[in-house]
């Protein structure tokens, strides 16, 4: 009787479990994130659905725009959104990490992520930068369009036309070159720098093997051509003309390391616009894009 009753309790969790999923699984189809809101949304309640929180939102946006112009570090953007008053869901202070999730959260361009898929939003999006870009670059293609039918037309004389069409043409080319640098430049420092990472990550493997070439091959790419062999030991030699400047990224890394404890850190740590440049890894395109 026990073993009946454990088993038709069983049935029951079992059943109710998976009806939470396929409830979920219906939300998500119909673009709905089935989840709590992002900094920047909230949850509402009575819909069930998450809305943009209008106060918040325009402080994620201008975080946005500063870290992509490149004014902005990931610790500057904390530092950011903590002046401006946006906390964490329990009120802690927004975190480096944090900023990081925020800045690359496919949720902010109108996607969400569930069950390891990409799926298509209907919540508002708070970044949309390109998407409007091009609905501007449509507007101005169709104003060229009814200018030249008006000019063929004989509705306005040759000056207007010449005037209003050079005026038109300069915002077309600065809007264009706006989406070129927003979708192109913003990830131009990720491919050597994931180049970088990997080859740190097999020096120890290349420095235990006894394949003498790869072992050149890493020792050139980490201190240049100027070597010097003796005793034993392989040594960055002056260049032709006298300068024992860092021939690379590698060997600049290696003096700085030396020199900590010598000289001051002003004169080692990177400068202010440093390696972090974002971003948004979805696979997709990103329309906040700088």
């Amino acid at each position: 009787m026990l073993s009946m009753a454990f088993g038709q309790s069983k049935y029951y969790v079992d059943s109710l479990a998976e009806n939470t999923k396929r409830g979920l699984r219906q939300k998500v189809r119909m673009g709905h994130c089935p989840s709590l809101a992002p900094v920047g949304y909230i949850n509402d309640v009575r819909t069930k659905t998450i809305i943009v929180d209008k106060k918040r939102s325009k402080i994620i946006r201008q975080a946005f725009q500063k870290y992509v112009k490149g004014d902005m570090r990931l610790c500057d953007v904390a530092d950011f959104l903590a002046h401006s008053g946006v906390t964490t869901r329990t009120g802690k202070r927004i975190s480096k990490t944090k900023a990081s999730f925020i800045l690359s959260n496919p949720f902010y361009i109108g996607l969400f992520k569930y069950g390891g898929e990409l799926h298509e939003g209907k919540h508002e999006p708070i970044i949309a930068f390109v998407r409007e870009y091009e609905d501007k670059l449509t507007t101005i293609s169709q104003k060229l369009d009814r200018l030249l039918n008006g000019y063929l037309d004989q509705v306005i004389d040759e000056l207007d036309y010449r005037k209003q069409k050079v005026k038109l043409l300069s915002e077309k080319k600065t809007l264009q070159a706006e989406i070129t640098s927003m979708t192109h430049t913003q990830n131009d420092w990720l491919a050597p720098f994931q180049n970088w990472l990997k080859d740190a990550q097999n020096l120890d493997e290349i420095a235990s093997d006894c394949n003498l070439f790869a072992k050149k091959v890493a020792a050139k790419e980490i201190f240049g051509s100027h070597l010097h062999l003796g005793g034993r030991r392989v040594v960055v030699s002056p260049s032709v003309g006298g300068s024992t400047e860092p021939p690379t990224a590698w060997a600049a890394l290696r003096a700085a390391h030396d020199k900590v404890g010598l000289e001051p850190e002003s004169s080692i740590l990177v400068r202010r616009r440093g390696l972090e440049h974002y971003m948004f890894s979805t696979g997709c395109r990103y329309y906040y894009n700088r």
